[in-house]
């Protein structure tokens, strides 16, 4: 998951929007297995809709933005992954 969103990161740092993408969507898949973990964390979270809003926006061409909005959502998912698991992750 980290390394997800990490790549996806550096392909945002140099431009490569497509690229970016790409790997947020490879760690919102690996991390979607295990999303269902945390009901309970996820009571208000959105960020659903706005995964899909910025699979609109990559349909439309606008892939700068969809970028950004799937890795601010992998980001988001990630923290409440390691907020659940905190007990059992190893630094």
């Amino acid at each position: 998951m980290c390394a997800w969103l990490s790549l996806g990161e550096q392909r945002a740092a140099v431009h490569d929007w497509s690229g970016a993408v790409e790997s947020a969507r490879a760690g919102l898949q690996e991390l979607g297995k295990l999303f269902g973990f945390a009901a309970r964390l996820r009571e208000g979270d959105d960020s659903t809709l706005y995964i899909g809003a910025a699979e609109d926006e990559f349909k439309v061409g606008h892939i700068r933005a969809a970028a950004k909005g799937m890795l601010e959502m992998l980001q988001w998912r990630t923290r409440l992954y390691v907020r659940y698991y905190a007990d059992e992750i190893a630094e």
